[in-house]
C-alpha cells in the first residue's frame, strides 16, 4: 500500500473557499489561552492537504485528546471521494466550540480508513492576569 503524503494539518480561525477554488486561511494558530478552566473555545477550523491517494472513497476521523490523560475532548468524522487523475485532496473541517477541562498539550490525530496519517499539537494554557 502506498504511503499517503500529509502536507498540511493546520488550525485556523476561518477558512474561506474563493470562486476559483483557492483557500483563504485566516488566523493560523497552535495555542489557546484561557483565563480559567474549564474553558470553551470559539468555533475554529482544521485544514488538511494531502496527496498520493488512490481513486475511491475514504473515511476519516479527527480525535482531539489531552496528551497525558488521553481524555478525548472532540471526535469528528466524515468521508470524501477522489477521482481518477486527481492530484490531491484538501479538507476543510469546521470545529465546533470545544470544552477543555485543563491546560496542557492536546493532540489532534487524523485517521484515514483506520490508519493514523498525522498529528498536530494544540497547546492550551492558562493566561495569568498581570497585576
Amino acid at each position: 500500500m502506498e504511503e499517503i503524503n500529509l502536507h498540511t494539518l493546520l488550525f485556523a480561525d476561518k477558512i474561506i473557499t474563493e470562486d476559483n477554488g483557492k483557500k483563504g486561511i485566516i488566523g493560523v494558530f497552535n495555542i489557546f489561552n484561557f483565563h480559567r478552566f474549564p474553558a470553551v473555545s470559539p468555533p475554529w477550523f482544521v485544514f488538511v492537504q494531502m496527496d498520493n491517494l488512490k481513486t475511491g472513497k475514504y473515511d476519516f476521523t479527527f480525535n482531539l485528546a489531552h496528551q497525558h490523560t488521553q481524555e478525548v475532548v472532540f471526535s469528528g468524522a466524515g468521508s470524501f471521494e477522489t477521482r481518477e487523475g486527481q492530484e490531491g485532496m484538501e479538507l476543510v473541517f469546521p470545529m465546533p466550540p470545544v470544552r477543555f477541562g485543563r491546560d496542557g498539550n492536546y493532540l489532534l490525530s487524523l485517521v484515514l480508513d483506520g490508519r493514523e496519517i498525522g498529528q498536530r499539537i494544540l497547546k492550551v494554557t492558562e493566561k495569568k492576569d498581570q497585576g
